[in-house]
């Protein structure tokens, strides 16, 4: 008989057959195993669908933005340099051009160990007319700046170098050892006890150390106090003393145009020295002022006493009465 007439409406649409004495055991094992191809083929497909998603969640995450890179680090090291023209250049009230006109330049390393300590090191050359004929002023110098806050010191040393100085006995003797017979300069003075020769050593290069502290009230008033001092002035034998005060005030920028300024600055100094120095006072005091005009690269000074030095900010007190400074 054909399995075919034996299936019932109930076998097909997946009711029971046993009644009909018909086993349906293999076509639901068929039908089983379809049903279990059918959620295999969905979980599949929705794995599939899943990862995709996931996918293109990853996909569309932010990226993140590569890390700003550290600025670079600063050099401790710098450098200042410039120059200036004078119609005098004077020192501690004495000119050393005999009053003419003079040229000075100077260079300055610096390392900075940390934002308030600082090292340095300079030189400069200044042209000058001494007695003994040397040929120039060639300075060297160094120290030690630190700051604390609004108080800053500077601690060094200086040595002052005459090349070529000639030395003037006016003994009207001649020597091999470079002693000129004659009187410095040709000068010679008569009077009702004789007459009088001027004479000059010619090793005139000494040196000194200074300090000098400033304090910045704001940033247009700062108060500065200093003080030189050397065992033997010019190397005369007789030590030097030099020590002032310092009040300098700096006009607002909104005065002038773009990168313009001014300062005003005054000084009161007290020199002191031993007498037995030929040229100098025991002691004596000395007012000074200077008014500076200024522009990056260059700057004009007037002062009808001085100017703290021929560079005039870098801390020895040389006067020039009028200035000009690259």
């Amino acid at each position: 008989m054909d399995r075919k007439c034996l299936i019932t409406p109930a076998e097909d649409s997946g009711g029971s057959a046993e009644g009909l004495g018909v086993r349906a055991a293999p076509y639901r094992a068929r039908e089983r195993g379809s049903i279990v191809k059918k959620f295999a083929s969905a979980a599949v497909i929705a794995l599939g669908v899943s990862t995709s998603a996931a996918f293109a969640a990853d996909l569309t995450m932010p990226v993140k933005a590569p890390p700003v890179a550290a600025p670079a680090a600063t050099s401790p090291w710098d450098v200042a340099f410039g120059g200036a023209l004078m119609n005098d250049y004077e020192f501690r009230g004495i000119t050393q051009s005999a009053h003419k006109a003079s040229v000075a330049a100077y260079s300055e390393l610096r390392y900075n160990v940390s934002p308030t300590l600082q090292l340095y090191y300079g030189n400069a050359g200044e042209s000058i007319d001494f007695p003994n004929h040397a040929a120039a002023e060639i300075d060297f110098y160094g120290g030690v700046r630190p700051t604390f806050d609004k108080l800053a010191f500077d601690f060094g040393f200086w040595y002052y170098y005459y090349p070529g100085g000639i030395n003037f006995n006016g003994l009207g003797l001649s020597a091999s050892d470079n002693t000129n017979a004659s009187c410095a300069n040709g000068f010679v003075v008569t009077g009702p006890f004789g007459t009088g020769c001027q004479v000059a050593k010619g090793n005139a290069s000494f040196w000194e150390v200074y300090g000098k502290a400033t304090y910045n009230v704001s940033d247009a008033l700062a108060i500065t106090g200093d003080v030189y001092y050397s065992p033997s002035w010019l190397n005369t034998g007789a030590y030097g003393l030099f020590a002032s005060g310092i009040v300098k005030w700096t006009a607002p920028s909104a005065w002038f145009p773009k990168d313009w300024g001014a300062y005003f600055q005054a000084r009161l100094a007290i020199i002191g020295s031993a007498r037995r120095a030929p040229s100098t006072a025991p002691r004596r005091s000395r007012p000074e002022s200077n008014t500076r005009i200024t522009r990056p690269g260059i700057s004009a000074s007037r002062s009808p006493t001085g100017c703290s030095r021929s560079i005039c900010d870098t801390g020895t007190p040389t006067s020039p009465r009028v200035i000009a400074q690259f």
